[in-house]
């Protein structure tokens, strides 16, 4: 066993599956950072991303007290210079809270490995810091149905995909490309073949 975790980026487009992979791993003993649940964490009003999120995109975004990601959501992707604006008060509170969570992952003498979970992993240019970058791929057919099932329009998830990089980019950077069917079997098989190759 290595005399340090492995540190793993896991990405992959809006409703590609990766998250359910982050799962399957788990089971096996990695842990897992989440970059999405950083995210929900962060539109909480405790967060100091909030008074600026709502100064930023006016009170209409915020429902019982809370940011709503979804109205928040229809408001970025539909305007890039939104979206780059969000990024730029969210992004640095991201990034700060997965380095403390791998710094103390790596404190406590954990040796396994260590799962970022996060969609944007590659933009950040992460590569250098990570052991292995795994992309979860699935056809765009596969990716709507996904994200209708969470509540996402399919007007909203087409423009939430054109936001993000391609998968034809992805595929550039990636080690390791698992694909998603639709079946969760096979997504399952893939998934604990590529643990096997990295273990």
């Amino acid at each position: 066993m290595s005399e340090k975790p492995q540190i793993i980026g896991l990405t992959g487009g809006a409703g590609s599956g990766k998250s359910t992979v982050a799962k399957i791993f788990q089971k096996h003993g990695a842990k897992i950072i989440d970059a999405d649940r950083i995210g929900h964490e962060m539109l909480k009003p405790s967060s100091p991303c909030f008074v600026k999120a709502v100064k930023t995109f006016g009170r209409e975004i915020v429902v019982k007290g809370k940011i709503d990601r979804k109205i928040l959501g229809q408001m970025v992707f539909a305007d890039e210079r939104k979206l780059a604006e969000l990024n730029k008060i969210t992004h640095p509170y991201i990034l700060k809270q997965i380095k403390e969570k791998v710094a103390i992952i790596k404190k406590s003498g954990y040796r396994g490995m260590v799962i970022i979970d996060a969609a944007l992993i590659i933009q950040w240019g992460w590569k250098k810091r990570l052991d292995c970058i795994i992309m979860v791929n699935a056809p765009v057919r596969v990716r709507l149905e996904r994200l209708q099932i969470k509540g996402i329009s399919p007007k909203l998830a087409k423009k939430i995909m054109t936001q993000q990089l391609s998968p034809r980019k992805m595929r550039q950077v990636a080690d390791r490309v698992i694909e998603n069917r639709g079946s969760l079997r096979g997504l399952e098989e893939q998934a604990l073949e590529v643990w096997r190759s990295l273990k």
